[in-house]
């Protein structure tokens, strides 16, 4: 499980840098969500109890999912590749935090 937090950790420390870039670029709202979101699960996958990891998890996986959708989409950069990769590694990270994580 202990690896399961660091790649979720470093997945979360990845978006946020990411997400600071996108703000950078277009200064929407979202991207600054998306910090604080991924923020928040740096700490969760280093601080928190088992239970409310996962659970958040969880939650942040399937949030960055949704707003990476929706962030190609308004901006006419959807590309099915990218986002095909994303939904993977999301449903592979989800059903290792519910046969893992519990």
């Amino acid at each position: 499980m202990v690896a399961l937090r660091v790649v979720i950790g470093v997945y979360a420390l990845l978006m946020a840098l990411a997400s600071l870039q996108m703000y950078k670029e277009n200064a929407e709202k979202v991207n600054i969500v998306t910090g604080g979101v991924s923020i928040v699960l740096v700490i969760v996958s280093v601080f928190i109890g088992q239970p409310t990891f996962v659970i958040f998890s969880i939650i942040a996986l399937v949030y960055y999912q949704v707003s990476a959708i929706w962030q190609g989409v308004s901006h006419n950069e959807f590309h099915w590749r990218h986002h095909t990769v994303r939904l993977l590694f999301t449903i592979l990270m989800i059903t290792l935090l519910i046969y893992v994580g519990h």
